[in-house]
């Protein structure tokens, strides 16, 4: 099959933690985007899985949500100085790295630190990363960005000619409205360049 032109739209893989759970837990407890769903988390206990210099980024805009929030830190343990500031401001807890992770039946998070302790929460947030989906592309070779998100222009054209891009294998702000705004966009200028044909 032969098209003049192609709209990829092949999203990002998140970086899990190992979570355990059963068939029958319910599986909203892990979440990823609270600017997609941090409505949900008003005046409940959440959690924050990511080092200090990336996880603090989402642990800080989940408190806008609620007071009750903690933060689990992996990598760089330590944070910078204005980071470990604005989190005790925020009277966000920093707590050590998990040790074991467990969803239960009724739907709720438990973690078990390095140091032993255990924690209940409503919910978590991993901030460890994510893969932009854009290999694809890149063998057909359209240029990336240092993250791995694809290059395009203010028409999501990328760097091979009739090729597009579109969603979170372009940016980092991970909105279905955002993918449907490039969407919408890509296409308007692959109609625009197909060839004419009036009936």
């Amino acid at each position: 099959m032969q098209a003049n032109f192609v709209l990829l739209a092949t999203g990002l893989v998140d970086h899990c933690p190992q979570v355990e759970s059963t068939p029958d837990c319910p599986t909203d407890a892990v979440r990823f985007c609270p600017i997609c769903d941090g409505y949900e988390a008003i005046d409940r206990r959440v959690g924050v899985l990511g080092d200090l210099s990336t996880g603090a980024k989402k642990a800080l805009f989940l408190r806008t949500y609620t007071k009750h929030v903690s933060i689990f830190a992996v990598g760089e343990a330590s944070g910078s100085a204005d980071t470990r500031k604005a989190l005790a401001a925020a009277n966000v807890t920093v707590l050590d790295k998990p040790r074991h992770i467990k969803v239960t039946p009724a739907g709720r998070v438990s973690i078990v630190t390095e140091s032993g302790a255990r924690h209940e929460l409503d919910a978590i947030y991993p901030a460890l990363g994510c893969a932009a989906q854009s290999d694809l592309a890149a063998a057909l070779g359209a240029s990336r960005t240092d993250t791995g998100n694809l290059v395009v222009d203010d028409h999501q054209r990328t760097t091979v000619s009739g090729l597009y891009a579109a969603g979170d294998v372009v940016t980092d702000l991970h909105q279905l409205s955002v993918a449907f705004g490039h969407a919408a966009v890509a296409a308007t200028d692959i109609h625009n360049r197909l060839p004419a044909n009036y009936r």
